[in-house]
């Protein structure tokens, strides 16, 4: 019986201990045991697939949006990316000035079903009669504006223009009538559209125009009256030293650095020089006046002569300021209305 419950007891102390140490495992392990839910665990509840995870993660990565810098600037202590080649863009060539102006012309716009050369433009004005001034235009389709043609060009859209007035005075209601009979006469030839600009009532603006002109049509003439004849060796002597050249006319004339005629200088007697000068057609900025008043000085004390008029009376420096006066007021007048002396449309009307 002794025997008996001892062993009895070894039994249950055995068990006791395993029991004991079963409670004393699990209290350690709960030290490791998180409250967040298992991504993996929860995505497989869900059907997704292990590898799936990888992918997503892939795909986030690809939808995030890097750090970048402008292209014209790089990061700091990044060397600058080199810039591709590129091709140089071709040079543009420089209109021609047109040469019409609605102001002064009557103009025709055509355009033709195929494209003319620039010497065929050029030719169009040269193929018609008559005794006014006729100009032609070309459209640039690349700079969108018209331009005087251009050898090697082609134009589709032409403008033909009739100057309504020059120092010949108004355009005519005949010229009128010729010049839109020609201009419709060749469109209807070439199977072109004809357009008309410019000028709404051409006989009444030219009739308008040229009254302007008329109060603005200027020239102004010195001449140097000398005590006794010269010789024409010491006439041209002096006219050289002064800027003048004498041309194949045999006139004398003072040119600035464009070609544009300042003076005009010829002796118009053995005794006697002749200084002009056209105020129209010479530019308010080239002092032309003041030119003409320092040059007459100067030829008349080397030729022994008095500055006069064309009434033959002496023109002292009085009278020559009041006259540089009065050539400011033309060109003042001129500048007003958008021809100012000395520019293109200026040096049309007073050709």
């Amino acid at each position: 019986m002794g025997l008996l419950a001892l062993g009895v007891a070894v039994v249950v102390g055995v068990f006791g201990f395993n029991k004991w140490q079963e409670i004393k495992h699990r209290k350690a392990g709960r030290g490791f045991v998180s409250g967040h839910e298992d991504v993996l665990l929860a995505k497989r509840a869900q059907g997704v697939e292990p590898g799936a995870i990888e992918a997503v993660g892939a795909m986030q990565a690809a939808d995030r949006i890097e750090p970048h810098w402008p292209e014209e600037e790089a990061p700091p202590g990044a060397a600058a990316p080199a810039a591709a080649p590129t091709a140089p863009a071709p040079a543009s060539q420089p209109l021609a000035p047109a040469m019409l102006d609605e102001r002064i012309d009557y103009i025709a716009a055509i355009e033709f079903a195929a494209p003319l050369s620039g010497e065929r433009v050029a030719a169009l004005a040269a193929g018609f009669e008559s005794g006014r001034t006729i100009g032609c235009d070309g459209f640039n389709t690349a700079a969108r504006a018209w331009e005087a043609p251009v050898a090697g060009s082609e134009y589709r859209k032409v403008r033909i223009g009739l100057q309504i007035t020059d120092r010949g005075g108004p355009v005519r209601e005949s010229d009128l009538a010729e010049f839109r009979q020609a201009v419709e006469a060749l469109a209807s030839e070439s199977g072109a559209a004809v357009t008309w600009a410019g000028v709404h009532n051409p006989l009444a603006n030219a009739v308008e125009l040229d009254a302007f002109c008329a109060e603005v049509d200027v020239q102004i003439g010195i001449s140097l009256v000398a005590a006794s004849t010269f010789a024409e060796t010491k006439f041209r002597g002096l006219a050289e030293a002064n800027g003048f050249v004498r041309e194949d006319d045999g006139v004398f004339r003072r040119r600035d650095d464009n070609g544009l005629e300042l003076l005009t200088l010829r002796q118009s007697a053995p005794a006697a020089v002749s200084m002009m000068l056209d105020v129209p057609r010479v530019p308010r900025e080239s002092a032309a006046f003041g030119l003409m008043a320092h040059c007459a000085r100067t030829l008349a004390k080397g030729l022994d002569a008095r500055i006069v008029d064309d009434n033959q009376r002496v023109l002292d420096d009085a009278m020559l300021a009041k006259i540089g006066q009065g050539v400011a007021g033309i060109h003042g007048r001129m500048e007003a209305a958008g021809m100012p002396a000395g520019g293109p449309l200026a040096l049309r009307l007073f050709a």
